[in-house]
């Protein structure tokens, strides 16, 4: 027989029952999407400690901090692609793709870049290729591509439409006078509708293509660009076993005419979200003072990167603030300042990484390898004829802040001293010229002066020839003249002679007056 408690000890047994199943009752009622936060969150620290602990890791405790705050995937060091075995690479190769945003009319200027790019990189890393365009590709355009690019994957994309069109909240009517007034103001690619859509893709949607999903980095090439050097080490590689998350090899001041109310907008963003702005970043590079920005970006149309940088909360939010404010379309924002702010906000200085030895050309700048001598027979370029040190570059302010580029500086002082060279040899030469010209005048100013003077000289004698040939042909008339008179004389005498012996006076008389009349 079983025998119940009683008084305080039932009491106390009826309250312990009652804390177990209202546990219990709690506990099963914790919903799928919480247990699978909860599992996500376990699974996301567990990583963050492989990422930390893992050997040869090359980030911090701050990089995992940030990480976690900022929405951030960091991509452990053996993440390597799991088609690996085909074509295999000297190196691992990690989950990255070559991508191209691209038109069918771009064929000649993309099947060039390609070219040039498997030549001096792709024929020995066999990375795929991911061509973007917001029109189907045509059968010419994809030929193109694998004549090209014959041993490497490529994979044709077509952008979703509501990533290359107007977003609702977007007054289509303000966005049109805008493009008009941009256009009569004749401001870079002012009244470019496409242009402008073009810009807000690779701002905020080339990434969330379906066709990447599967990557961690990425190449950014475009149509009618140039590689002057081989590239024996795998950039991608590179940038993993390095933390490195951004890479660029040009940067340059942007048209403040494009953006003009860029930085105010970012601004509003870091003081509205504090804990997605990491505290050692690289802002310092692009804004002299927190109210003003310098215009400085990173050249956008190439980049080495990791796709994860732009899938990050911090950067989502940050576009997204953009995206709404509409100077996408208001005003005409372009890729290269919303990327170099966005990466300049989330990452450490030395998250960032200038590619000196990719020499890169994209019309009309150029990044050679200033360092020759260790890149001997692999670049086709001059590394002292270089746009790094130029002063529309803000390349050489990166180094100031940050370091590094010390091999730029000593080109730039090799360039500076052939440059004035150079140009005392152009002075010399200009002198000289000036010297042969002023030479050149003398002469041809005395010889204008002696054929003035023989020109004279003939005249004078021209005339005096003349003068003496009239005075000649007077002589000789004269002397006709006389001679004539003479032997009119003479015959006249002869006649009168005969006359007189047969004539007498009266006869001659007449006969002379007749002589007279005929004579002249």
């Amino acid at each position: 027989m079983i025998t119940l408690p009683r008084g305080r000890t039932f009491r106390l047994v009826t309250v312990t029952v009652l804390v177990l199943i209202t546990f219990l009752f709690l506990h099963s009622s914790l919903t799928d999407s919480e247990t699978e936060y909860s599992r996500r969150r376990i699974s996301e620290k567990a990583n963050l400690n492989r990422l930390l602990h893992q050997p040869g890791s090359p980030y911090t405790r701050a990089d995992l901090g940030y990480a976690q705050k900022g929405g951030l995937t960091l991509v452990p060091v053996d993440h390597v692609s799991p088609n690996n075995t085909q074509n295999p690479a000297p190196t691992p190769r990690v989950k990255a793709a070559i991508v191209m945003l691209a038109r069918n009319s771009d064929a000649n200027g993309a099947s060039q870049s390609i070219s040039q790019l498997q030549k001096r990189f792709n024929d020995r890393f066999h990375y795929p290729y991911v061509f973007l365009n917001d029109r189907p590709f045509d059968e010419a355009f994809k030929a193109k591509m694998r004549e090209a690019a014959p041993r490497s994957e490529l994979l044709f994309g077509l952008i979703p439409k509501e990533h290359w069109s107007y977003p609702p909240w977007i007054d289509q009517e303000k966005a049109a006078a805008a493009r008009k007034d941009y256009g009569e103001r004749h401001i870079i690619y002012g009244d470019s509708e496409p242009y402008r859509h073009m810009c807000r893709y690779n701002s905020g949607f080339f990434y969330r293509h379906p066709l990447l999903d599967e990557f961690d980095y990425y190449w950014r090439v475009e149509p009618d660009v140039k590689f002057y050097c081989d590239i024996p080490d795998d950039p991608f590689r590179f940038m993993q076993e390095n933390n490195k998350l951004y890479g660029f090899t040009i940067s340059l001041y942007e048209y403040i005419e494009t953006i003009p109310t860029l930085w105010k907008t970012t601004r509003e963003f870091m003081a509205e979200n504090p804990t997605l702005v990491r505290s050692d970043n690289a802002v310092r590079w692009l804004a002299d003072t927190p109210e003003e920005y310098n215009k400085c970006h990173f050249w956008s149309n190439f980049e080495i990167a990791s796709l994860h940088l732009w899938r990050s909360k911090a950067y989502s939010a940050y576009f997204d603030h953009l995206d709404h404010a509409g100077g996408f379309f208001y005003e005409r924002w372009g890729d290269a300042p919303v990327h170099s702010i966005g990466a300049a906000m989330i990452l450490k200085p030395e998250q960032i990484h200038f590619f000196n030895n990719i020499g890169y050309y994209h019309g009309p700048f150029h990044h050679c390898p200033v360092d020759q001598p260790k890149l001997a027979d692999r670049c086709e370029c001059d590394g002292t004829e270089n746009f790094d040190m130029n002063g529309y570059s803000c390349t050489h302010k990166w180094f100031q802040l940050f370091g590094g580029g010390q091999d730029n500086i000593e080109a730039e002082k090799v360039a500076n001293v052939n440059r004035r060279i150079k140009e005392k040899k152009k002075k010399e030469e200009e002198e000289k010229k000036k010297e042969e010209e002023a030479k050149a005048r003398e002469q041809e100013a005395k010889r204008r002066e002696d054929a003035a003077k023989a020109a004279k000289q003939k005249e004078e004698d021209d005339k005096a020839a003349a003068a003496k040939q009239k005075e000649e042909q007077e002589k000789k008339a004269a002397a006709k003249a006389a001679a004539d008179k003479e032997e009119a004389a003479k015959a006249q005498a002869e006649k009168e002679s005969l006359l007189t012996g047969k004539m007498d006076k009266a006869e001659v008389d007449a006969a002379r007056d007749a002589a007279a009349q005929e004579t002249p």
